[in-house]
Order: structure tokens, then sequence, then C-alpha cells
């Protein structure tokens, strides 16, 4: 079935895009293999198409963010790989709040007036006011890019659906660290949410 969505009532959630966790000039995206993925994917400038398209037809624009501060609130998980990567203590931190690795990359930058919104781990919902901004703009439908797939968009997918949103996945606009986890994760998520890539999106916002 052809993608169709109302671009009022339809917010492009883009997440993660920070430099500590996809730019090639980072220590921590080369370390967990995400930078070179990235630039592979092209999922930078894909995903800087689609912002421009949206705002171009004004859709409400939101950026998810890692957000270290966020996590004293909250019980910190330590299991998994990950996890413990992330809770190394002889690790270099990642993420500081006002360093150049926890802004967002400068190609998918908010512009002024934009919501950014900082959460901790994986779920942009988890631990932040998604929710309740996206309510107040008068959101239904939620159109998702970001890094990494398996982790940030999928996790992200299970809640706004179980918050009754109608999820849109930008294929192209997603990437893993590995392109058959990627692959393997958006065919999963099919049966929760429309796949579509900015090619689709760009073509029915410029109709």
């Amino acid at each position: 079935m052809a993608l169709s969505f109302n671009p009022k009532t339809t917010a492009v959630v883009s997440m993660d895009f920070q430099n500590d966790i996809c730019h090639p000039d980072a220590q921590f995206s080369q370390q967990v293999g995400f930078a070179p993925a990235i630039a592979a994917s092209g999922v930078i400038p894909n995903t800087a198409r689609l912002l421009a398209a949206a705002r171009k037809a004004g859709m409400p624009v939101v950026h998810i963010v890692v957000d270290p501060t966020v996590a004293s609130q909250f019980q910190n998980p330590s299991r998994g790989q990950f996890l413990q990567m992330l809770g190394d203590p002889n690790a270099d931190p990642i993420l500081v709040p006002g360093s150049w690795g926890a802004a967002i990359h400068d190609e998918v930058a908010p512009l002024e007036g934009e919501p950014v919104i900082g959460k901790w781990v994986f779920s942009a919902f988890a631990s932040s006011n998604l929710h309740e901004t996206l309510q107040s703009l008068g959101v239904t439908d939620v159109m998702m890019a970001g890094v990494v797939t398996e982790f940030v968009i999928d996790s992200s997918c299970w809640n706004a659906v179980d918050l009754g949103y109608n999820v849109i996945i930008v294929d192209d606009g997603c990437c893993s660290a590995d392109v058959e986890t990627h692959k393997n994760c958006v065919a999963a998520m099919a049966a929760r949410a429309d796949i579509t890539t900015v090619d689709e999106v760009v073509g029915l916002l410029a109709d």
C-alpha cells in the first residue's frame, strides 16, 4: 500500500545524531563501529534532505539527544555488553553536556525553535517529555530517523505504538553498525510501522 500521511499531524523525530555517536572524528563512534557504517550508509545527508523537505512543508521537527544528566534521575541498567561499555569508569567520558561530542552533527542540527529533548538510554520516549511535546503539537503520527536502528529506532517504535502513535520508519534515514542487523530490524518493525524512504517522503511532500 502506498504511503500517505498528513504533514500537519506528522512529526519528524530525528534521534541521536550526536557527534560522539556518529561523527568520524569521534573516538567512541569509531570504537563501536558506528562511524564507518554511518558514513557508508549516507544516513546523515539522507536525513538532512528529509529535514529540509519536512521544514519546507511545515511539518514539526523534533530532535532527540542522549543526555547523561537525565541518567541521575533513574536507576541505570548495567547488564549487556553495550551498557557495560557505557558504564566503564575507565573509559573516556562521552556525550558530556556542552561538549562538541554531545552536540548534534552540523548537517542535521536543529533550527531555532525546534525542540531538542534529552533522554536516557535507548527509547526516545523513556525518561523524556517527548510524548507531552508531541501531544502539545497535535501530532498523531511520528516519522523516525536516527542512529542506531536496533537501539533507539526499534525501542522508540515500540514505545510510540504502545502510546497510540502511527509510526513511519525512514529506512535510509536510519543506520546500524551492521547492514544485516539494520535490514533485519527494519523488516521486523514492518509489523508495527510503515517503512518508507527519504525519496518517497520528499516526493510526497513536493506534490
